[in-house]
């Protein structure tokens, strides 16, 4: 049986052709499509497989069919035998709109199919002069429309004036409810009319596209007599143009002015506004119906409403999938990588020291004093206003000290200082530890214009995203979540890159001002996050041997400092508890503010490092607590 289902299969080169002959069906449109699976219906080839060569002959003779037929068509409308019994393969038009023919491949040129009854439109249009980012008045031919509530400008026309655009949603709902979504930006124009003294700004909203040329095709207006002693806003209105900007019903009326001319039956009418004059209305082509050929119009699909739900249905599991795109690492992402890997060093004591990578020659950088200088004693200022705000930075500053994560730098070595960071402090209220922070400012530039951010490299994101994070959390019946404490500060910074951290302080006015050097990862320079994580990263490495289960929980469920984990029962979480805080104890990281929804899990924490409670920003004043779902 299995060399029967062998011989069934073919060849290579005919299983090679199938391929190829499929790949091209799924390009053809459905009527070629339709006649492709008519021929199949052969008794005589049903059992043969599909040929290149088969499928080549096929489209040549499509193609002289369809071709025949456009070119019998086009003769059908110049003798002006329209009628009645005109071929259903026809495209009928109205309102813009264009109906798919059952026989015309969406190539062909389309054929207008127009009733006396039914008029051609001309829509209102004008160019106008709209100003750009450099002041300098720009042409645009504009659409009147006074059935729309917004004025649109399509995002090509935008860029061209190269202003600023702001960030808005907009939905725009057209016939049949049927709506699409904008750019996400409008702009601010001033626009102003070509033949009077008239000037006005709008805001109008950023879309990829307004409306097909104007008008549908050009018109012959040698009959019309227009009245001479008039100035039309658009001089070649009768002529395909595009449209870049469409004014709306706020503008639209304020517009119109005394003044309208009616042309001979059956011709639009003339409307005097304050950018021109401008032709609308409708325009009847003959006593009898009419084929009028122009130029090729997009066909609209009858599957248009599939490509929609299509389009919605991969949206939808965009927004549900848990898997994410796979990463391709930037050429400065893996230089980051192979840095770090070259330059960490592991202490006997089990720490890290990391060098600062640098993308390009920190030999850039200029003279830094000055400013720091002149920050610091603005921040001095202020700081004796508020005296109990000082004395929380001046413990703070002490803190560091007395940590060893800064030391002195004084005499010969205040030549080796290369930057001065400028630093300042944020409160932070809903902390639970501590209430102010200091934060440097790793991007102050020097009198070169380089700050040590523009010549450091940030290094890839290595951890989880938070989504990713957050729904893994979701699944454990008993959650655990943690804190390292002080984490970019456990992370050590080699003695020559220390002097790039250099901070100025004194406690107070009448002390002499005194240069320091921040020893650690620093939060504000620009690697600082990278540094810290992947030194954690490389402790779970080197400790896996020891904690081959455990260490996996290091680079999986820490988000930045914070630890969101959980298990599947009690005992699970309490060896998570103590075998995480023993590896990360291993590289100097102390993990603490310990909660879980079971208290039973934190057994073995001390209670000055458990926290009892998360706080959620949403608004409200509400302390909202992990609890166990099962117990409600």
């Amino acid at each position: 049986m299995l060399r029967e289902l062998s011989d069934k299969l073919g060849t290579t080169e005919q299983i090679a052709g199938c391929i190829i002959v499929q790949v091209l069906l799924q390009k053809l449109d459905p009527a070629s499509q339709a006649k492709w699976e008519e021929r199949l219906e052969d008794p005589a080839v049903v059992n043969i497989f599909p040929t290149w060569e088969s499928m080549a002959s096929f489209l040549e003779q499509r193609c002289r069919t369809l071709e025949t037929m456009d070119f019998a068509m086009a003769s059908y409308a110049s003798g002006n035998q329209a009628g009645p019994q005109l071929p259903e393969a026809i495209a009928a038009v109205a309102s813009n709109t264009v109906v798919e023919p059952s026989a015309v491949p969406s190539s062909s040129t389309a054929l207008i199919a127009q009733d006396f009854s039914t008029d051609i439109v001309l829509l209102a249009t004008a160019p106008v002069l709209i100003k750009n980012r450099s002041g300098v008045f720009v042409p645009c031919r504009a659409l009147l429309d006074s059935g729309s509530q917004l004025h649109l400008i399509t995002s090509r026309f935008a860029d061209q004036l190269q202003i600023k655009k702001i960030k808005t949603s907009t939905s725009v709902t057209g016939i049949g409810d049927s709506s699409f979504v904008t750019n996400g930006h409008s702009v601010n124009i001033t626009m102003q009319s070509r033949t009077y003294e008239y000037t006005v700004n709008i805001t109008a909203v950023i879309a990829p596209n307004i409306t097909e040329r104007q008008t549908s095709f050009n018109v012959d207006i040698g009959r019309w007599k227009i009245p001479q002693n008039i100035q039309l806003a658009d001089p070649t209105f009768f002529v395909l143009q595009r449209v870049y900007l469409l004014i709306g019903a706020s503008l639209f009326y304020e517009l119109l002015c005394v003044g309208q001319i009616k042309l001979p039956p059956g011709l639009p009418l003339i409307q005097k506004t304050r950018l021109g004059w401008v032709v609308s209305g409708g325009y009847g082509v003959s006593n009898g119906s009419a084929l009028i050929s122009t130029i090729p119009l997009p066909i609209v699909s009858r599957d248009n409403s599939l490509d929609r739900l299509d389009d919605l249905l991969r949206r939808f599991w965009e927004v549900v999938s848990c898997v994410e795109p796979i990463a391709h690492a930037t050429k400065e992402e893996l230089d980051c990588e192979t840095h770090f890997k070259k330059h960490f060093i592991r202490s006997p004591a089990g720490d890290y020291s990391v060098r600062l990578p640098a993308k390009f020659n920190l030999e850039l950088l200029g003279e830094s004093y000055q400013q720091a200088y002149r920050r610091f004693l603005s921040l001095e200022r202020k700081l004796d206003r508020r005296p109990a705000l000082k004395a929380q930075y001046a413990a703070f500053i002490k803190e560091y000290l007395d940590l060893g994560h800064m030391s002195t730098v004084a005499g010969a070595d205040l030549a080796s200082c290369r930057f001065f960071l400028p630093h300042h402090c944020v409160i932070k209220e809903e902390s639970s530890t501590t209430k102010l922070r200091v934060v440097f400012d790793g991007s102050a530039a020097t009198s070169s214009g380089y700050s040590p951010n523009d010549l450091l490299m940030a290094g890839p994101v290595i951890q989880h995203t938070l989504f990713q994070i957050l729904i893994r959390f979701r699944s454990y019946p008993v959650a655990i979540t943690g804190d390292i404490c002080k984490m970019h500060r456990c992370v050590k910074v080699h003695p020559e890159d220390s002097y790039l951290q250099c901070i100025l302080w004194r406690t107070s006015p009448q002390d002499k001002l005194q240069v320091y050097k921040l020893d650690t990862v620093t939060y504000g320079t620009k690697p600082a996050s990278f540094l810290a994580v992947r030194a954690m990263h490389q402790l779970s490495r080197d400790e896996h041997s020891s904690f081959p289960l455990w260490a996996e929980v290091i680079q999986r469920d820490f988000y930045v400092d914070d630890l969101i984990s959980g298990a599947q029962t009690v005992d699970e979480a309490i060896i998570i508890v103590d075998q995480t805080s023993k590896i990360l104890s291993r590289g100097g990281f102390k993990l603490r503010k310990w909660c879980s929804n079971v208290p039973a899990a934190l057994c073995g924490v001390s209670d000055e490092d458990k926290e009892s409670y998360l706080k959620f920003d949403d608004g409200t004043d509400f302390t909202k607590t992990m609890v166990d779902l099962k117990s409600l």
